[in-house]
């Protein structure tokens, strides 16, 4: 998506740990042929990922968003959600919010630096979501 390699590209020196895990996980999402991303861009506030699958088992307008929290562009951080009736973490490494995604209780994954740990734990959440969801 033309809007996110910008963004990816024009990113500043800042929160370059962030920046490494958001492309990771994005290039991971890319390869999906079974599901739909979409981009909300708010300045300041957050820029969000949502993915979604074309053809949902619920009405839901997307499934799990991977939101780059810019409040402060210098500590930015990564906040990935879904919803956690549909989100499996065998580890316990999220946290519920509850009514925390369009009214429903999400599984959220706050990231604030670069683990390739959480990073492959992450993609293995998104892994089992998409696989779930495609069914």
């Amino acid at each position: 998506m033309r809007e996110i390699d910008e963004f990816i590209q024009n990113w500043g020196e800042e929160s370059l740990d962030v920046k490494d895990i958001f492309t990771d996980l994005y290039d991971f999402l890319q390869k999906e042929n079974k599901i739909e991303m979409g981009w909300n861009a708010r300045p300041g506030i957050s820029y969000s990922l949502r993915i979604s699958h074309p053809n949902p088992p619920v009405e839901r307008p997307f499934f799990a968003m991977l939101d780059i929290i810019d409040d402060d562009p210098e500590e930015r951080w990564i906040s990935m959600c879904m919803y956690a009736d549909m989100a499996d973490d065998p580890d316990g490494k999220g946290d519920v919010v509850p009514n925390g995604l369009n009214g429903q209780d999400a599984l959220c994954f706050d990231v604030d630096e670069n683990d390739e740990e959480i990073c492959d734990y992450l993609k293995g959440v998104l892994r089992r979501m998409i696989d779930q969801v495609g069914k």
